[in-house]
């Protein structure tokens, strides 16, 4: 695919399930719901995102400014960042990103993320995943708030595997809980 492989603005009920992607010039599957007159949760309900394989993509999954999404049970190779949590004016809440394998291209030098929370977004249960071969496992930028941050598994992550970026309101991650992590 030239640009994104699957792309919805504002899906509402959507389920994007055992797709196969690969070498896109843009992200594998890209979910939008921003809502510009709110900096709640953004427009779209009951996405699910399940069980696709995605390779040679520029970044795997982006689910941005949409709510009650679930991302969980897809497997991702990306010299990106593997799944993307972010906003524009409304928020990214209520999600889970459980069970995936996330995987950088290029287990001797690694590069990107294994995912990234960014712009006061939250609420997101992360559970079960496998990040090997990245920079960073997983990336938190920007009032990141409420994150239940379970148990995953990481490996050949050259520097930091929960990431707390510094940004300009000084804080990165707040009001969460982190679980132990195994590497």
């Amino acid at each position: 695919t030239y640009y994104i492989g699957i792309q919805c603005e504002r899906p509402n009920m959507v389920v994007i399930f055992n797709n196969t992607i690969t070498n896109t010039g843009d992200n594998g599957i890209d979910c939008e719901g921003n809502d510009t007159t709110t900096t709640n949760q953004g427009v779209g309900q009951g996405i699910i995102i399940q069980g696709n394989n995605l390779s040679g993509v520029k970044n795997g999954i982006f689910i941005e400014s949409l709510g009650n999404a679930k991302v969980d049970n897809n497997f991702v190779v990306t010299p990106g960042v593997g799944v993307i949590f972010n906003r524009i004016n409304s928020g990214a809440f209520q999600c889970t990103f459980v069970g995936n394998t996330l995987q950088g291209s290029n287990s001797a030098t690694p590069s990107g993320m294994g995912a990234r929370f960014i712009n006061q977004i939250g609420r997101i249960i992360v559970s079960d995943n496998k990040v090997t071969n990245f920079v960073y496992g997983f990336h938190f930028a920007d009032r990141i708030d409420r994150m239940e941050i379970k148990s995953n598994f990481f490996a050949n992550i050259s520097s930091v595997i929960l990431y707390l970026d510094k940004v300009p309101s000084g804080v990165s991650l707040l009001r969460s809980r982190i679980a132990s992590q195994f590497y």
